[in-house]
């Protein structure tokens, strides 16, 4: 008799446990009826994203979606840009009841009314969103210097709604038979201000030093404009036009200075599902003085995940002078394999 009483109350236990687990998850009903529950992590324009137990996260297109059940105080902007931190309750097909944190009463709301939940800071507009990487690679290169190598790269992003500062660093250093071969660095950045959703202006800066290129310091000062084509969680490309001011410290030929024109290209795809990322990088400086003091580079690669935000990657570098200094070659080809950390 008493075991059966134990053995009642045990279950009545884990059925209580397991009820208010159940209970207390986000849920989403579909327009085609089903039930899906989970952890409602964001939303942004068009997809919904649940935490699952059973599935990990996964996507849920927002037009396919009938209603939402938040059970815990989740912060939600509305189309009006107010954002709020409350409790949703699903009154209706396609309504909701929006019970904001510190009131008493909840107030009836479309779900076409909520524009994002957990906005980003770029979506809201409050703080800064940090993102960047550091890679550390190995090279073959064949150009002004045949050998291997070792690079050192990062940069750093700081995203808010209406400005974004980039901010990065390139190192390679090589020997051969304990003799230096190749070391040349670079530090750059670029300050972009949005004046609508997707064209903005950019003020950049760059300096670079490269002794095997005769380069003892080559300093770049730019301004122009930017439009941003696409702006999604699977694709980003940028398109920059402008002008740039070139100075140049050779150590053997003669220094030079000299205006130029620039066009750039940012371009980020994520595929298969974002776990891989192709990105594809050029900058062409073309001389508005002299087309021969024109100068590319373009940076091609893949990114694919190992564990976390640890990536292998594998990068083609192309930096083209059409006019070196004399005794140099126009062209540096370099092919990089290397380990990533990204956040």
């Amino acid at each position: 008799m008493l075991g059966s009483r134990l053995g009642l109350i045990t279950l009545s236990a884990v059925s209580l446990f397991l009820f208010t687990t159940a209970a207390l998850a986000d849920q989403i009903r579909l327009n085609n009826g089903d039930i899906l529950t989970g952890d409602i992590v964001r939303k942004d324009t068009k997809v919904l994203e649940l935490n699952t137990s059973y599935a990990g996260k996964i996507n849920i297109a927002w037009k396919e979606i009938a209603s939402i059940h938040i059970e815990k105080p989740t912060q939600v902007m509305l189309t009006d840009d107010s954002i709020v931190k409350a409790i949703i309750t699903p009154t209706a097909d396609g309504q909701s009841a929006l019970k904001v944190e510190g009131q008493d009463k909840a107030s009836a709301i479309n779900l076409a009314q909520i524009k994002f939940i957990n906005p980003t800071p770029i979506e809201s507009g409050i703080g800064i969103l940090w993102s960047g990487n550091v890679n550390l690679s190995g090279a073959m290169t064949k150009g002004n210097a045949d050998n291997a190598q070792l690079r050192l790269a990062g940069e750093t992003i700081a995203r808010s709604k209406q400005n974004r500062l980039t901010m990065g660093a390139v190192a390679n250093r090589a020997e051969s038979n304990s003799q230096n071969i190749e070391e040349n660095l670079r530090l750059y950045t670029q300050y972009d201000h949005y004046f609508s959703d997707r064209w903005y202006v950019y003020g950049n800066a760059s300096f670079e030093y490269d002794p095997f290129r005769d380069i003892n310091l080559r300093s770049r000062i730019g301004t122009g404009a930017g439009y941003s084509v696409y702006k999604t969680e699977e694709t980003t490309l940028d398109l920059e036009l402008g002008v740039s001011y070139i100075d140049t410290d050779f150590d053997t030929a003669d220094d030079e200075q000299t205006a130029a024109g620039r066009w750039a290209l940012r371009y980020n795809q994520k595929l298969f599902g974002g776990n891989v990322i192709a990105f594809h990088n050029h900058e062409l400086l073309f001389g508005l003085e002299d087309i021969n003091d024109s100068l590319l580079f373009t940076q091609t690669g893949l990114r694919f995940p190992i564990y976390a935000h640890i990536n292998a990657s594998t990068q083609l570098n192309v930096d083209y002078a059409k006019t070196p200094a004399p005794g140099r070659k126009s062209t540096d080809t370099t092919l990089l394999f290397g380990v990533d950390y990204g956040w």
